[in-house]
């Protein structure tokens, strides 16, 4: 490497550490009048900062409320503060049983490799199915 050219690449970062201070001012100073903006639409519609933390987002069309929270709304009018409750796996039963010990299928989920290669070959699902 030349003197020349480390010199070029001294100057290089020099101006471009410059140019970092310059954006990063810029953007600091976006910030600041976007937060005052902000806190004047907030003083206007008589908002505070609490009321946004308890917020929840409102989905533009929302779901209609499931078992699940109709379970919540149940337990929260109690009195009682809703926990989460852990599920249980429960165990599938089988469905399937190929010709090979150990080839099963609950017919949940991707087709196995050995049910498509017998489909392949002509064989029906059904053949495979456990009475």
């Amino acid at each position: 490497m030349t003197q020349q050219s480390y010199e070029a690449v001294q100057s290089e970062i020099v101006r471009l550490r410059g140019l970092a201070k310059k954006l990063k001012r810029k953007h600091t100073a976006a910030k600041l009048r976007a937060r005052r903006k902000v806190l004047a639409l907030m003083k206007k519609l008589g908002v505070t900062v609490s009321d946004l933390k308890g917020a929840k987002p409102v989905a533009a069309t929302a779901a209609k409320p499931g078992k699940r929270a109709a379970r919540k709304a149940v337990g929260s009018a109690v009195g009682k503060a809703a926990t989460p409750r852990k599920r249980r796996a429960r165990k599938i039963p089988i469905k399937y049983r190929g010709p090979n010990r150990g080839d099963t299928w609950t017919g949940r989920g991707k087709t196995p490799r050995w049910l498509a290669a017998q489909i392949a070959d002509g064989k029906k699902k059904e053949d495979f199915l456990i009475s």
